[in-house]
């Protein structure tokens, strides 16, 4: 019984992975610049990386490039925007995840 038990947490803790918040662009900038016009709702874009071991970091332009393409169209950057990191354990990955408000300039 207590074999069981250790392989189901030992499979749960790996096949879950981890995630934390990097950190955010509306806490390092005091305000948005004036004129901007917000898009819509919330988009998102991430990178990610995979391997044994891992080969290189993923890339955190390509990952808010990806939520600026979702935007709607004429979108030109991100407001209130949050990175997240995600590591994942099972197949050895790890991403950026950047989400915000799409907004256009006026």
């Amino acid at each position: 019984m207590k074999m069981k038990f250790a392989l189901i947490l030992f499979l749960t803790i790996i096949m879950a992975g981890c995630q934390f918040k990097v950190g955010s662009f509306k806490r390092m900038d005091k305000e948005a610049p004036p004129g901007l016009t917000e898009l819509g709702g919330t988009v998102f874009g991430e990178n990610c990386v995979y391997g044994f071991p891992l080969t290189g970091d993923p890339n955190l332009q390509a990952a808010t490039n990806e939520a600026i393409l979702r935007g709607p169209e004429g979108t030109t950057g991100l407001k209130d925007a949050v990175v997240e990191t995600r590591y994942i354990l099972f197949i050895n990955g790890l991403c950026y995840k950047v989400t915000g408000i799409p907004v256009k300039e006026k």
